[in-house]
């Protein structure tokens, strides 16, 4: 995995991407290796679940949800921070 540092929007699609239910690290990880961010990933959901195992719903959380997770992680003084960046620990 290459380092590097994510933009708000990148940050905000991954934070989507890994609060979906049904998508677990792999689901997650192996999308975003393919298609090589988590927005272009998350536009590749449909074909994802056709290949998942029947009966298996893949709903994406509002982005809405996700902006507030990030204003209210940032007023508490903290920021995300994802694996692929190099301040990750």
């Amino acid at each position: 995995m290459t380092l590097r540092r994510l933009t708000n929007a990148e940050r905000r699609d991954r934070l989507r991407l890994v609060r979906t239910p049904n998508i677990g690290p792999l689901t997650f990880a192996r999308p975003i290796e393919r298609y090589g961010n988590a927005g272009d990933a998350m536009a590749a959901l449909p074909e994802i679940a056709s290949l998942m195992a029947r009966g298996r719903k893949i709903t994406l959380p509002p982005v809405s949800a996700i902006e507030d997770e990030m204003a209210a992680t940032a007023r508490c003084g903290a920021r995300i921070i994802a694996s692929c960046e190099p301040d990750f620990p």
